[in-house]
């Protein structure tokens, strides 16, 4: 087992989960695709900061010790994602709010 713990944030798949949650309301919502898609295109730098990967080395411990660490630094992993999330959506409705629907 490696002495790593990564801390990947699966920055398409999230993406992809954003896109989707986004597309089809605001489509029902009288918004057109290219519309949507101009939306998506600008907020998706503001997206990309809240997004990060990190590693952390641990020094050299015995195999359950690792198992175990490694077990809470993935609970600790999964908190930190779903918290991005939120932040990642209340600043789309803020982005949403700001947008000039009538310019694209």
């Amino acid at each position: 087992m490696s002495n790593v713990v990564q801390f990947p944030t699966n920055q398409k798949k999230i993406w992809d989960i954003v896109v989707a949650g986004f597309m089809e309301p605001a489509t029902q919502a009288g918004a057109t695709k290219q519309q949507v898609d101009e939306f998506l295109k600008q907020f998706k730098p503001t997206f990309q900061k809240f997004q990060f990967e990190y590693q952390i080395m641990m020094p050299s411990m015995p195999e359950d010790v690792v198992r175990g660490v490694t077990a809470e630094m993935n609970k600790l992993k999964k908190a930190i994602q779903e918290h991005t999330m939120q932040l990642v959506m209340e600043r789309l409705m803020f982005e949403l709010k700001l947008f000039d629907w009538r310019k694209s």
